[in-house]
């Protein structure tokens, strides 16, 4: 099938992939907003490098960020090799040139950004200043920390199991993060509230599925963000697993250990907390005083 147009090799993608996808929901989202207003209808012997091109600049001078525009080309790249592999479609594929997309944030809390945070959560909402303290001493990440059930918290408390939520793979703990005295004391805080499995949940048991605005008007209240245009130094969720490697690292603690909390794949990504370990470059210059 050469006339075939990305809207039909994505419905073809959802209805032989879709059961199995992560995410879904977000890229739907996408496809309906950036992809098919776009190049949906073009038959994909009709779309050129040049199209795709144009295509990444209109979603540029929308205001989407670098990494939104990179997912949304990746999903049609995505889309259109799944239609060649399954010879659903079988013409050539166009050139993707995907934006170069530098994301690493480098913002992190002070003790005394962090307690300032906290005292302002507390005024605000119980339930989020506990999970910022939680995170703030896992790590953790926020789909982490809202998909936690009480049976992730190990009966002696002392460590929280995180379990691989991705689809298509059985449920198996990825990593066991150890708790220190205070994500001990919220853990136990929670695990004793609510009728429903997950750890933190709002009044009358409802999930948590996203950061609140509690946690945004707090941030304001502390002024952390005034006069900040660059998004990646801006103090978002994400700032406290941030926050939480960087202080292990300026404590002396190994960038493999590091690694292994915060359950990233490759030391390559946690090599950004390496600059802030100057003790370990410090002592290796200084043994040249003993050559």
């Amino acid at each position: 099938m050469t006339s075939v147009t990305p809207t039909d090799a994505w419905d073809f993608y959802l209805e032989n992939r879709g059961s199995k996808l992560a995410g879904r929901k977000t890229d739907e989202s996408r496809w309906q907003l950036h992809v098919d207003p776009y190049v949906g209808d073009v038959p994909f012997p009709e779309i050129r490098a040049m199209n795709i091109l144009r295509w990444r600049r209109k979603l540029e001078t929308k205001g989407l960020s670098p990494q939104t525009v990179k997912h949304c080309m990746g999903l049609l790249r995505r889309v259109a090799r799944f239609a060649s592999k399954w010879d659903y479609y079988t013409g050539p594929i166009p050139h993707f040139e995907l934006p170069t997309v530098h994301n690493t944030r480098t913002r992190i809390l002070s003790p005394g950004e962090g307690k300032v945070l906290l005292d302002e959560l507390s005024r605000r909402s119980r339930l989020w200043h506990n999970i910022c303290l939680f995170a703030l001493n896992t790590g953790l990440r926020a789909n982490e920390i809202f998909t936690l059930r009480k049976f992730n918290i190990s009966s002696d408390l002392e460590f929280v199991y995180i379990i691989d939520q991705r689809p298509g793979i059985s449920k198996t703990v990825s990593r066991a993060l150890p708790l220190n005295a205070s994500a001990q004391g919220v853990a136990q805080q929670y695990l004793a509230e609510g009728k429903g499995q997950a750890l933190f949940q709002y009044p009358n048991d409802r999930s948590i599925s996203a950061v609140s605005s509690s946690f945004e008007r707090a941030v304001r209240a502390c002024r952390f963000n005034i006069g900040v245009k660059d998004r990646l130094q801006r103090v978002v969720f994400h700032t406290l697993r941030h926050t939480f490697a960087s202080r292990l690292v300026q404590n002396g603690v190994s960038l493999q250990i590091v690694c292994d909390l915060l359950g990233h794949k490759s030391l390559k990504t946690t090599m950004r907390y390496a600059k802030l370990d100057m003790s370990q470059t410090q002592g290796a210059v200084r043994l040249l005083d003993h050559i």
